[in-house]
């Protein structure tokens, strides 16, 4: 069986990830939703810290190609995700499902590929 190549915590290696909102809520048509996340991707991406080459918001999903300089791409994205939810909760005035005490915005996991990882 082939290795499987996303959501591994790989030092020194480019990730593309990919996260979707929750049945594909396309959240990010709200310029005040937009803002949230990217102030949000923004310190995350200076107190981690991690190198952010690029990123698309799409109208329901992200895409990002960053590197988290200690490698934990699953954490960086859980926070990420975590943080954003928050914000987008409070800004958007949206309907979320309600889920252990928070609100669930995105979609269980996320997909991140290593990006020149060899398999």
């Amino acid at each position: 069986m082939a290795r499987k190549w996303s959501n591994l915590n790989l030092p020194d290696v480019l990730h593309l990830v990919t996260g979707n909102l929750l049945n594909r809520q396309q959240v990010f048509l709200e310029d005040q939703c937009c803002a949230a996340f990217l102030e949000v991707l923004r310190s995350i991406n200076q107190t981690w810290p991690s190198k952010l080459v690029a990123y698309v918001l799409m109208p329901d999903h992200f895409h990002l190609i960053c590197n988290p300089r200690d490698g934990r791409i699953r954490e960086f994205c859980r926070d990420l995700k975590s943080i954003a939810a928050k914000q987008i909760v409070l800004v958007s005035g949206l309907e979320f499902p309600e889920v252990s005490g928070g609100h669930q915005v995105w979609q269980q996991s996320f997909k991140a590929i290593p990006l020149g990882a060899g398999g």
